[in-house]
């Protein structure tokens, strides 16, 4: 019984790796207007604001 309950531990914490893994996400910084130089100084910052940024997010 013992090694059937360490083998469903093991799959499990498994699987919460993957999900976490699977969570990131790949941001394009400035949107359409992509990666130059602003119209003005404030635009990556709007930008970013109503956004959550998490480990392992790709820019």
């Amino acid at each position: 019984m013992a090694p059937s309950l360490a083998g469903s531990l093991l799959a499990m914490a498994i699987c919460a790796l993957l999900l976490g893994e699977a969570s990131a996400m790949d941001h394009i910084v400035g949107g359409s207007f992509g990666w130059k130089i602003p119209p003005n100084a404030t635009f990556y910052q709007e930008w970013a604001k109503p956004r959550t940024f998490e480990l392992n997010d790709q820019l």
